[in-house]
């Protein structure tokens, strides 16, 4: 409707770490950065999540992906989630993968129904064994045409958690959050208190 809704909190109480750095600068095409392989990028061509144009159109030819070398190296037994917003443009489907070297070590994949509406995917997977690398995030085209999207982060974690932009070839961490309530705001009822 038209009226505003309290729909109280986000609260996070575990630090996490984006390790994919130039999170939302998918135009920014170098090692450590993206690197496409038969897909045309076009940065700000949509308004994404965050209400401003810039989301990143990717042109997918029917075997292309875009990945993205994160330089972190992992240890097995490490839990990491990929997570980004898609949206539809003339195609209606795209994979997201997660894998810990050039040789596909761990390599795992889902395939996303995209719609006209931005939705948050997620991909998550444990290094069980082999000798990493480091870990790599990728999207991979399943028809040709044009899909957008908003906001990469790679984590440690088996669920992800809320979007942490990254840019200048830096990785951030976002603290992990603490909650206090004072005591004079706590209910009680006194007539039920008694002195033991």
């Amino acid at each position: 409707g038209s009226a505003w809704v309290n729909e109280g909190i986000l609260h996070e109480s575990e630090a996490r770490t984006n390790i994919a750095t130039y999170s939302n600068d998918f135009g920014n095409l170098a090692y450590l950065k993206w690197l496409p392989s038969g897909v045309t990028v076009t940065p700000n061509s949509e308004v994404s999540p965050d209400g401003t144009t810039n989301a990143t159109k990717f042109d997918m030819a029917s075997n292309g992906y875009i990945r993205k070398i994160t330089g972190h190296v992992p240890s097995v037994g490490q839990t990491y989630t990929f997570s980004v917003w898609i949206k539809a443009g003339t195609a209606s489907e795209v994979k997201t993968a997660i894998l810990f070297n050039g040789g596909g070590l761990g390599y795992t994949e889902l395939t996303h129904t995209l719609t006209n509406e931005w939705q948050r995917f997620s991909i998550t997977t444990t290094l069980t064994t082999g000798t990493p690398d480091q870990v790599r995030a990728r999207f991979v085209a399943t028809q040709a045409g044009t899909i957008f999207v908003y906001g990469a982060q790679v984590e440690e974690g088996a669920t992800p958690s809320s979007y942490i932009p990254t840019n200048a070839g830096a990785t951030v961490t976002r603290a992990a959050e603490t909650l206090t309530v004072p005591a004079a705001n706590l209910p009680y009822d006194s007539t039920n208190m008694s002195i033991q």
